[in-house]
């Protein structure tokens, strides 16, 4: 079966990021199923006509995301229905459903959302439970029969409708059986992985008879190792993943922090929570963004104290007790002014945990500040590390990659309190 996506939307070929196509294609993969190509439109009601045709004469599933909003820029139902020869209506229960969340949330009501009922004769609405346009569902028969979806572009309302309405379908469709696994890495970069786990990825028995798939991907340090198994046993396809995910354990041990949707401090935090202790960072370079990343978690008030962004050499004199004589000798940025934050946090919170981070995230115009170099302590109630980098990149990547390995070496310490 052959699945084609068209994405609506201006902005889109103008430099904003299609979230909707990767999670439409991550989900159809993990279907058992794979999109032949993808295609991005602007706002134009002939262009967008031009890629519907053009798909149905390839395509067996044609989906569309975007543009079926109230605004003049959102033209997909008209244009879809043009390229399809069929006429729109007028949906009253789809417009009383829309007028009632208006109500509901006290908004004032606009006649140009009467748009956002219109449906292609013959279609099948599917209802959207967080928006108020609906998605629509086109089976078209004949000598080459065809299935044409409308989701919306907005992409918690694309992936519900999706849910909803198209995925079962494509899902009854699906040849055959894939589930996928990812294996998240952090603390050595892709080459070494690809390294220790490339006499797994060559086993020549499961490879013919093809039921694995591995891809590799490497972004700021953290690289993911995404494994694929496919086939119509379900149990199969279960003790394969099964089996493979030990491999990667045996050869990667701790340097795998987590799989699928894990991050590190999601990890960080399910390790504070096992442990019952609580965090505080002192943040120099990196100026609140490890408290940021932490915060993100719900329920994270279990764990987190509080953060220090101490910025300037005066705040880490004045809030955590630094010695002026110690930012002079060794500098602002240095491992005895970093084990000096640790000691203040200690000393000032009552955290059972502490993180501090000095460095130069840059670009500097000083010649005795290297971009790039960065001291990371972390304590915890059996241990203190304090770590040398040098980070390349540019600010962000060095502020980035800062955060993560902060966050990183805790986990390991914490791992070491089983």
């Amino acid at each position: 079966m052959r699945i084609e996506i068209i994405s609506v939307g201006t902005e889109l070929l103008e430099g904003k990021a299609n979230s909707d196509l990767t999670r439409l294609g991550d989900d159809i993969y993990k279907s058992g199923l794979d999109v032949a190509r993808a295609v991005t439109v602007g706002d134009s009601r002939l262009e967008i006509e031009h890629a519907v045709k053009e798909s149905l004469a390839l395509a067996d599933v044609v989906i569309v995301t975007g543009g079926l909003g109230p605004t003049f820029d959102d033209i997909t139902v008209a244009a879809v229905a043009a390229a399809l020869d069929r006429k729109t209506y007028l949906d009253v229960s789809i417009l009383e459903k829309i007028k009632k969340r208006f109500k509901d949330k006290n908004l004032v009501y606009s006649p140009a959302n009467d748009s956002q009922a219109r449906i292609i004769s013959g279609a099948r609405s599917v209802d959207n439970p967080y928006g108020t346009a609906p998605g629509q569902i086109i089976e078209i028969s004949g000598s080459r029969p065809a299935l044409v979806a409308l989701l919306p572009g907005p992409p918690r309302e694309m992936r519900a409708v999706y849910e909803a309405g198209i995925a079962p379908v494509l899902r009854a469709r699906a040849p055959k059986l894939r589930k996928t696994l990812t294996l998240r890495v952090f603390g050595l970069p892709e080459s070494a992985v690809d390294t220790k786990i490339r006499k797994i990825v060559a086993n020549d028995a499961v490879a013919e008879k093809g039921l694995l798939n591995f891809t590799i991907l490497c972004h700021q340090g953290l690289v993911d190792i995404k494994v694929t198994a496919t086939g119509s046993d379900e149990l199969l396809v279960d003790e394969t993943l099964h089996n493979v995910r030990d491999e990667f354990y045996k050869e990667l041990g701790d340097d795998i922090f987590g799989e699928n949707t894990d991050t590190l401090e999601s990890v960080v935090g399910n390790l504070m929570m096992k442990n019952k202790m609580k965090l505080s960072v002192a943040e120099s370079c990196t100026a609140g963004l490890i408290s940021a990343r932490i915060t993100n978690i719900p329920g994270s008030s279990f764990y987190f104290h509080e953060g220090f962004a101490v910025y300037s050499n005066d705040s880490k004199i004045r809030r955590l007790g630094v010695k002026s004589d110690t930012i002079e000798k060794y500098g602002s940025v240095s491992r005895e002014t970093t084990d000096e934050l640790l000691e203040g946090l200690k000393k000032n919170t009552p955290a059972h945990c502490g993180i501090a981070v000095t460095g130069y995230a840059g670009p500097s115009r000083a010649p005795n500040k290297e971009d790039g170099l960065v001291f990371i302590g972390v304590a915890t109630p059996i241990s203190k590390t304090i770590r040398e980098f040098r980070f390349s990149g540019t600010r962000g990547d060095i502020r980035e990659r800062a955060t993560l390995s902060s966050l990183d070496i805790l986990r390991r310490e914490l791992l070491k309190m089983k």
